[in-house]
């Protein structure tokens, strides 16, 4: 995913946010040319513009549990012809990915492009399918509330699809509409065989539903003074999650 360096990344982070949610079920890598800058991904903050975004990124990333690939001591993702460089290129991964993917590298000077070549190793796991910890269910739709108008202006709003063959065609149109179904249709909450969850997950959920609505309504703040109240809301918010969550 690419996130354009002019413009704000608020709307970047929303869309992805967007893919994370439609894949919440599935193990899921994402690459993204973030124009982002944070000491998780090891580039170095110039500015306070540097920093919001970095921060914005970093919320996305511990909000929806991803974790990030990029490791220490590579060479930096990004170099242009001024010989300037740093590291906005991040590789995330779902948890249950953490241990498959490996030799994670920047290969240096190998592309004409300002951004250097990331190449990594996806483990194959013989035993995924017989490990709980690996298991995975796919959501249950409740089709009696389906929102049928959303649906169809989803699936029907203009696609680019010049040039893609016909198995490129067909993995599109079914990533269309799962995508519709979960934006258009809630999930059922009846599930005979749901585990109870821990009191602590149900917490967290809680916290972490705060901090995304806070940082929504921080984002909207178009009066100054709004704007400052709803940011120490939003940070005060985040603070009391990563209290929690390193407990």
């Amino acid at each position: 995913m690419y996130c354009q360096f002019r413009l704000e990344i608020d709307q970047f982070v929303e869309k992805l946010e967007d893919i994370i949610n439609t894949y919440r079920n599935r193990n899921i890598i994402v690459t993204v040319d973030a124009n982002a800058k944070s000491p998780l991904w090891y580039s170095n903050i110039a500015n306070d513009r540097d920093r919001r975004r970095g921060e914005l990124m970093e919320d996305l990333i511990q909000a929806n549990n991803l974790i990030i690939c990029n490791t220490e001591g590579q060479s930096p993702t990004y170099r242009n012809r001024a010989s300037a460089e740093t590291n906005i290129d991040i590789t995330l991964t779902s948890l249950n990915l953490l241990n498959d993917i490996q030799n994670w590298q920047v290969l240096d000077g190998q592309t004409s492009s300002d951004h250097n070549i990331i190449k990594f190793e996806i483990r194959q796991n013989k035993n995924a399918a017989q490990s709980t910890a690996m298991e995975q269910v796919r959501p249950v739709y409740n089709l009696m509330k389906m929102d049928w108008k959303k649906m169809e202006e989803i699936l029907t709003s203009p696609e680019e699809t010049e040039g893609i063959n016909l198995d490129q065609l067909v993995e599109e149109v079914e990533r269309r509409t799962e995508y519709a179904i979960g934006r258009a249709c809630p999930t059922s909450k009846k599930n005979k065989n749901k585990s109870r969850t821990p009191f602590w997950c149900g917490e967290m959920d809680r916290l972490r539903r705060i901090v995304r609505s806070r940082r929504k309504s921080y984002q909207q703040a178009r009066d100054p003074a709004l704007r400052n109240r709803k940011l120490e809301q939003y940070r005060d918010a985040k603070k009391e999650y990563k209290e929690k969550n390193n407990k």
